[in-house]
């Protein structure tokens, strides 16, 4: 199953700012009777389509974002335990590291998922 990366979502919600500034002001239109019918139904078409653009974006990156929770809870227990000698403190470092590790990864993830986010509400 293709899974679409987020920045084919970003290509998509564009489109429909685009579609949604044509709709609202036409450039060259001659309009023959009532345009408010059609502009409507279009409004109606292109904020389903966004709605069902933010559907899929929420699922794929609801995944992601569960997948980090569980690392990081992960961490979180490993760092957690009573530190009684040095082996305790060997792996409470190595948990360490591993979240250093890691957290340009996780931040690189987050930050456009939010901004992102705040598109679809």
């Amino acid at each position: 199953m293709y899974i679409p990366l987020l920045t084919e979502y970003v290509n998509l919600m564009l489109l429909w700012v685009k579609f949604t500034v044509e709709l609202l002001f036409p450039t060259d239109v001659l309009v023959c009777g009532n345009a408010v019918p059609l502009k409507e139904s279009l409004s109606v078409e292109v904020k389903a389509w966004r709605n069902l653009i933010c559907r899929h974006m929420n699922v794929r990156y609801k995944a992601v974002l569960s997948e980090i929770d569980a690392y990081m809870e992960e961490m979180l227990a490993q760092m957690a335990r009573p530190i009684k000698d040095l082996e305790d403190v060997r792996l409470a470092m190595v948990a360490l590291e591993s979240v250093r590790h890691r957290q340009l990864d996780i931040d690189s993830t987050l930050g456009p998922i939010e901004a992102r986010h705040c598109r679809c509400l």
